[in-house]
C-alpha cells in the first residue's frame, strides 16, 4: 500500500500553527479565518473615513473663523481699541496652533485608511 499525504505548514492569523493534508483546506481555513475580520475591518475602515471627513470639515471650519477673527481684529485696531484686538489675537493663535495639529492628525488618518483599504485588496 503506497500512501502519499501532502502535508502543508501554514501559519494563521491567531499565531496557531495548522498542518493540513491539501491546498484546498488551506484555502476553506483561510476564508473561515478571514472572511468575519474583514466585516470588522471593513466598519472600523468606514469608522476611519468618517472621522477623516471630520477633520476635514473641521479644518474648513476653524480656516472660516480665523479669516473672519483676523478682519475683526483689523477693525479693532483701527477703532482703537487694541485690549480687545490682543484677546482676540491670543484666541487666533490658539486656533493656528490647533489647526496645524489637526493638519498631522489628517495625515495619519489618511495613511491609516490607505494601509487598510490595501491590506483588504491583498486579502481577496
Amino acid at each position: 500500500m503506497n500512501v502519499q499525504l501532502n502535508i502543508n505548514f501554514v501559519t494563521c492569523s491567531f499565531t496557531e500553527v495548522l498542518f493540513v493534508e491539501n491546498e484546498a483546506q488551506v484555502a476553506a481555513r483561510w476564508h473561515a479565518t478571514t472572511e468575519p475580520t474583514n466585516d470588522v475591518t471593513v466598519t472600523l475602515l468606514q469608522g476611519l473615513k468618517r472621522q477623516r471627513d471630520g477633520m476635514i470639515e473641521y479644518q474648513r471650519r476653524t480656516r472660516k473663523c480665523l479669516r473672519k477673527d483676523r478682519e475683526v481684529t483689523i477693525k479693532l485696531l483701527k477703532d482703537g481699541k487694541e485690549d480687545h484686538a490682543k484677546i482676540l489675537m491670543k484666541k487666533v493663535k490658539c486656533q493656528e496652533r490647533d489647526l496645524q495639529a489637526s493638519y498631522g492628525q489628517l495625515r495619519n488618518l489618511q495613511e491609516l485608511v490607505y494601509t487598510m483599504e490595501m491590506a483588504l485588496i491583498l486579502c481577496r
